[in-house]
């Protein structure tokens, strides 16, 4: 397992966000679990999936991809936010897997992202 936080300019503590709330800005961080086997893997994230924290999932997923883990499980269910910048990592992390000849699943997916996902009609890409 390889746990792979945010660098320390990401976690972004005492700044706001761009959306309108009060609160501050929390780092993503991502754990890779390999699975019991190739190609499988499944990747958690915990934190925000934002402007600042998506190219870091989109890393993970593209090293993953080179690893050999085409079938790859997103555990969304620790993610507290996600903007739209969040929302095109996630389907450019698939776009990529798929091009590998796999698959990206999104579990977990809180209510508040299964909403957005159903607005923006990309509710296929949530599997349980």
């Amino acid at each position: 397992m390889s746990v792979l936080p945010t660098a320390p300019v990401l976690a972004t503590t005492g700044t706001l966000h761009d959306h309108d709330c009060d609160c501050t800005a929390a780092p993503l961080e991502l754990v890779l679990d390999d699975g019991p086997a190739p190609p499988r893997a499944v990747l958690r994230a915990t934190g925000e999936l934002e402007a600042a924290t998506a190219d870091l999932l989109l890393d993970v997923v593209e090293r993953a991809v080179q690893g050999g883990r085409t079938d790859v499980e997103l555990d969304l269910g620790g993610v507290a936010f996600c903007d739209v910048r969040g929302i095109d990592a996630v389907l450019t992390a698939r776009t990529r897997v798929r091009a590998a000849g796999g698959e990206l699943h999104l579990c977990r997916v809180r209510p508040f992202l299964h909403h957005v996902l159903g607005v923006m009609r990309l509710g296929e890409v949530v599997t349980g």
